[in-house]
């Protein structure tokens, strides 16, 4: 899939993952979620995002026990989660976009990358490469 069709399915247009202009919006979204399978079998899901859910499930679990319970020492633990949680969301508020990593990338290259001819694979690919040459 070139990599313009996969930021347009990311903005939510999954007509895009079309081959030809025919098709159904039910049958971009099994073609997308077969895409996105695909993705998260190679790629897999970064550490930071991980992360995330692993706190949202700590929160939701301190949150049953505490309706079990009535133990008010875990709502400390559950504000305690929320706060990090919070943190966690404005991290990624100072990334770069990814017309400016496509930047990056291309002069890392020293060829400009086409966002229409580069397919998600090659691009994916291409970060992890960059990652491993500027140390991570």
């Amino acid at each position: 899939m070139p990599l313009f069709n996969w930021f347009e399915c990311h903005n939510g247009k999954l007509k895009y993952t079309r081959k030809n202009r025919i098709g159904s919006e039910k049958e971009d979204l099994e073609s997308w979620t077969k895409i996105y399978d695909e993705y998260l079998s190679r790629f897999g899901i970064n550490e930071e995002f991980q992360n995330f859910m692993q706190k949202q499930i700590d929160k939701a679990i301190k949150e049953c026990e505490y309706l079990e319970t009535g133990n008010r020492k875990l709502l400390n633990d559950i504000n305690m989660l929320e706060a990090k949680i919070r943190e966690l969301m404005n991290t990624g508020k100072n990334e770069i976009s990814s017309g400016e990593l496509l930047q990056v990338l291309s002069k890392f290259q020293g060829y400009r990358i086409d966002v229409k001819t580069i397919t998600v694979a090659e691009y994916f690919d291409l970060i992890n490469i960059y990652k491993k040459q500027n140390n991570g």
